[in-house]
């Protein structure tokens, strides 16, 4: 009998240690069992912060009462670090995830570098070493080299690319790094005040590196306003060696009357426009195209604006106007993913892990949901939901 009871207690232990086992809660969870990373705006803090999360398919997930805003403008994520710029700090710090925050782990200042937010592009030349960009909010391109081990500028300079003549400014700005060539496309506009459309003409020069020099100066009138405003957003991506770039003459980014949302693409070991190629994923009617999200082996994920709901510029701003479409770049095709209605933010709100693609969808206020879209089968996953607007999902490691 003794025996019996014995045995009926530890059966009793046992299961209530393996209940306790089972799953933490998000805030006490070791952070090494919260490998996803999750920065997010917070419309009621009006302050940005670091989420970690479990799993992006399970729970629910609140800002830390303990954590800290994130100040900068994090633009980046490679090997276990966050990267953020600072231009009333002239300033470029890397970040440690911990628990709950993102803290500074070490700072390079941008004092003796001519430098603008505005308009302005990254690219990683090896794993230690960052190429920024800028174009001096439109008058002229710079760039500097930073060793992001020491995070101290090797180098910085100038490119030969010809001035804009006043009023005009460089707009639709686009940078690419591959091999010994530097690919930076733009076109011309007359500034963020004019209502004026921006030129029909995509300017491509082509930049030999590390000496910096311009090779050549290509124009092409297919499409306009390659590329973006901003840091922290992807415009391109490279698939076997090839270089596809996209277009967005849209209602957001001084539209054009006449061209349309299109993908340039800059062959491997080639150093022009390909003639042969222009993918056009919408026509100039009914929606327009911004970002473009590299899902490997051939696709890529854009939003469209759905013209539709746009009724005044402010809409592009506050309304819920986008849906997400994936792109065949082989077969010029396009498939709308059922996802709902989105805002339009130029973001890292997209996670690419295999066939997995993670998506976060802001729900018309202070939340987002994220979902879970296999591209093979076309299955669609309703995920956890964050306490936020997400803007940059990394998984970390």
């Amino acid at each position: 009998m003794q025996m019996s009871r014995i045995c009926t207690l530890i059966a009793v232990l046992l299961t209530s240690l393996f209940i306790s086992c089972d799953k933490k809660p998000a805030d006490k969870a070791n952070p090494n069992e919260r490998p996803y990373g999750i920065l997010v705006y917070s419309a009621d803090a009006e302050k940005e912060f670091l989420i970690r999360a479990e799993s992006l398919m399970e729970g629910s997930y609140e800002v830390p009462k303990t954590a800290r805003q994130v100040e900068p403008i994090v633009f980046a994520y490679k090997d276990g670090s966050y990267y953020g710029i600072d231009e009333n700090k002239r300033s470029l710090t890397r970040y440690k995830p911990t628990e709950n925050e993102l803290v500074a782990d070490k700072v390079c200042s941008l004092d003796t570098i001519p430098w603008k937010y505005f308009s302005s592009w990254y690219d990683w030349v090896s794993p230690d070493t960052l190429l920024i960009g800028s174009t001096m909010e439109g008058s002229q391109f710079v760039y500097a080299l930073v060793d992001v081990r020491t995070m101290t500028v090797a180098s910085h300079g100038t490119f030969d690319i010809p001035f804009p003549v006043k009023p005009e400014y460089y707009g639709g700005v686009f940078a690419k790094l591959r091999d010994n060539r530097i690919y930076i496309a733009y076109t011309l506009y007359e500034g963020v005040n004019s209502l004026a459309p921006a030129r029909d003409t995509t300017y491509m020069a082509v930049v030999e590196y590390p000496s910096m020099k311009t090779l050549d100066l290509q124009k092409d009138t297919r499409s306009t306003w390659p590329g973006g405003y901003f840091l922290h957003a992807p415009f391109s991506l490279v698939n076997n060696g090839d270089i596809y770039l996209l277009t967005q003459p849209g209602g957001r980014t001084h539209n054009h009357p006449t061209k349309s949302t299109g993908i340039y693409r800059i062959k491997k070991g080639e150093d022009k426009l390909d003639p042969t190629y222009f993918f056009r994923p919408t026509d100039q009617q009914n929606q327009e195209g911004y970002l473009l999200y590299d899902l490997g082996n051939g696709k890529a994920l854009i939003k469209m604006v759905e013209k539709k709901r746009v009724n005044r510029y402010m809409d592009y701003l506050e309304k819920r106007i986008v849906d997400y479409y994936i792109l065949d770049l082989y077969t010029q095709k396009k498939t709308r993913i059922d996802l709902p209605p989105d805002r339009l933010k130029f973001e890292y709100n997209v996670l690419v892990e295999n066939d997995q693609v993670y998506v976060a969808v802001n729900n018309g206020n202070n939340e987002s949901t994220i979902w879970r879209y296999h591209v093979p089968s076309g299955k669609l996953t309703e995920g956890i939901t964050i306490d936020g607007q997400v803007y940059m999902i990394n998984r970390l490691q």
